[in-house]
């Protein structure tokens, strides 16, 4: 939840409205590498040690950014693309220089950075191993594996426009604005956040990745609801204690009081138990205590949760009973009766 919060504060930092209170999950990345946890604003990638040289070369200048959406390789097409099966290429020059289709490709794509000034290519696809082996001897980084949402953010903060070939670059499709930090892309403006998850144990990543994204959810949701409930059980011990007063009311029906008795009774019993076990205080400290608790529940997913349980048990009272009473209302009525 540290790492989670953290991340926020860096969102909501670098977001144009800084009274946003929000957690926006598209903007969230993580990245699983040994090493400590750390946060970044902006795009985080593991990289080679020819890569990092690039880097450092690179780092505290006011770089280009090209961004490619899909492979960078010369067999590479779009989506769609389609080859005619019977069609043959033909010239009225012989090839007498002997350089393959894809040597001719990469001169063409390295005139095409050169001439834009590219520092920076991010794909989301593959690089050529070739491609990628010319670009380090002339400072441009070309980093593979991008995901698209970052692709579409990187465009929106620096005005690149993404391609689908090399060959297409022009003046209108370079970003600027790109700076290093170590091996973090970062740009300013971008809500961008990335959270670098770590562990000396590699099995162990996995389950902190999924406690990270478990943690972010419930706290977009917290933010969204805008209030919280007392959790540990404190919330359900009102409750209970709501239904006792409740039926020391009179009462039209005088089955219902009866009924709310006996879900008192048997909320009561299953708290208990879970306050037993964990060996919680008393109930009555937790109620005095409820205004200093320390942990809480997502407004939400507690009603949700109520809502299924108490139809639940509402069916099983008529199921036993043989009350077929049926609510002509919304489903709603099923808890307010």
């Amino acid at each position: 939840m540290r790492l989670v919060l953290k991340a926020r504060k860096l969102q909501s930092k670098n977001t144009e409205n800084a009274q946003n209170r929000s957690l926006d999950i598209q903007k969230l990345v993580t990245c699983l590498i040994p090493g400590l946890s750390e946060e970044f604003h902006g795009f985080v990638k593991l990289l080679s040690v020819e890569q990092a040289s690039v880097v450092r070369r690179l780092q505290g200048q006011a770089l280009n950014i090209a961004l490619v959406n899909g492979d960078l390789c010369e067999k590479y097409r779009h989506v769609g693309f389609n080859r005619p099966g019977n069609a043959m290429h033909i010239t009225n020059r012989a090839n007498m220089s002997g350089v393959s289709l894809e040597e001719r490709w990469i001169e063409d794509a390295l005139r095409k950075l050169h001439q834009f000034s590219i520092d920076v290519v991010l794909v989301s696809g593959m690089a050529g191993v070739k491609l990628k082996d010319r670009v380090l001897g002339t400072n441009v980084l070309v980093i593979e594996g991008v995901n698209s949402s970052v692709l579409k953010d990187f465009s929106t903060c620096t005005d690149a426009v993404p391609i689908s070939y090399v060959t297409q670059i022009d003046e209108n499709c370079v970003g600027q604005g790109v700076d290093f930090v170590t091996v973090s892309i970062v740009t300013a403006s971008t809500s961008r956040v990335m959270a670098v998850i770590s562990s000396s144990v590699s099995a162990k990543l996995q389950s902190l990745e999924d406690q990270f994204w478990s943690c972010a959810h419930l706290l977009h949701q917290a933010l969204a609801d805008g209030k919280l409930l007392h959790g540990a059980g404190t919330t359900e011990l009102l409750c209970i204690q709501q239904l006792h007063q409740s039926k020391q009311t009179e009462m039209e029906n005088p089955q219902e009081g009866v009924v709310l008795e006996l879900m008192a009774e048997a909320w009561m019993d299953y708290v208990s138990t879970l306050m037993m076990n964990s060996r919680s205080v008393g109930w009555r400290s937790h109620i005095a205590d409820a205004d200093g608790a320390g942990v809480y529940d997502n407004m939400t997913l507690k009603s949700e949760a109520w809502r299924r349980a108490l139809n639940l048990v509402f069916l099983v009272l008529q199921s036993e009973h043989g009350d077929h009473y049926r609510c002509q209302e919304s489903p709603d009525c099923l808890i307010e009766r």
